[in-house]
């Protein structure tokens, strides 16, 4: 009856495990997605901050390095590397605000972007693993 029961036993702890391996990994880029979202507002919160304050500020993402930069300094997130972010729809790579806030060519950044107010991230993160941001 012991061994019976043990195989018993083993059979529900397997059935157990099957069931909350894939919730475990699914949770892991939940949290990543999370996390790179919290991230991207985090600069995007820097950048409107930083045009003001140092009147202008550029921000770039080169598909792993997400960069605020002003004349007085330079903040990086390390993203997901399979994260996506795409502005008005398209993949992005930069955008420059004025001393005002307000989309501008610059030096690191040429292309404008057509609006007179800071405009919304649609972003899209798939699985890669997490890295803090760093400055």
């Amino acid at each position: 009856m012991n061994f019976l029961s043990l195989i018993v036993a083993m059979a529900i702890a397997g059935i157990l495990a099957a069931i909350a391996i894939p919730n475990i990994g699914s949770m892991a880029n939940e949290s990543q997605t999370a996390q790179a979202q919290r991230d991207i507002h985090a600069a995007w919160s820097l950048l409107a901050a930083k045009a003001v304050a140092d009147d202008g500020a550029t921000i770039s993402y080169d598909g792993r390095i997400l960069t605020v930069s002003s004349e007085s300094s330079s903040v990086q997130w390390t993203l997901p590397a399979n994260t996506q972010i795409s502005l008005y729809g398209k993949p992005f790579s930069c955008l420059s605000l004025d001393g005002d806030g307000i989309p501008s060519a610059s030096p690191l950044c040429p292309a404008v972007i057509p609006t007179t107010s800071i405009p919304s991230f649609y972003l899209s993160v798939h699985g890669g693993p997490y890295v803090p941001p760093v400055s």
